[in-house]
């Protein structure tokens, strides 16, 4: 488990994907999974730091930046997943 911000906690086997905010498809993917309702706002008011792609297609906004979370997913051995900044070569799977 890993703490996204604010005491919210998402499984590490769940994150597909670690996403830079001030991206032009970031801002995309935040308005489409937000007239999907798949958003989920962990950043009580406070500015995004991260994008959080889930395996289950819903985007987590959290406020921790981008570095101090890859650190905290890579410090243990068991993550698996992809950790990128550009995300097009996932982009047309996404399917929100």
């Amino acid at each position: 488990m890993v703490d996204v911000g604010f005491k919210n906690f998402v499984t590490k086997k769940h994150i597909s994907l670690l996403i830079k905010p001030y991206t032009i498809k970031a801002k995309w993917l935040i308005k489409e999974a937000k007239l999907n309702s798949k958003l989920i706002d962990c950043t009580q008011g406070k500015k995004i730091g991260v994008l959080i792609l889930l395996n289950s297609r819903h985007l987590i906004l959290s406020p921790l930046k981008h570095s101090s979370l890859s650190r905290k997913l890579s410090s243990n051995e068991d993550v698996g997943e992809i950790f990128e900044n550009d995300f097009s070569a996932q982009e047309a799977n996404l399917n929100l």
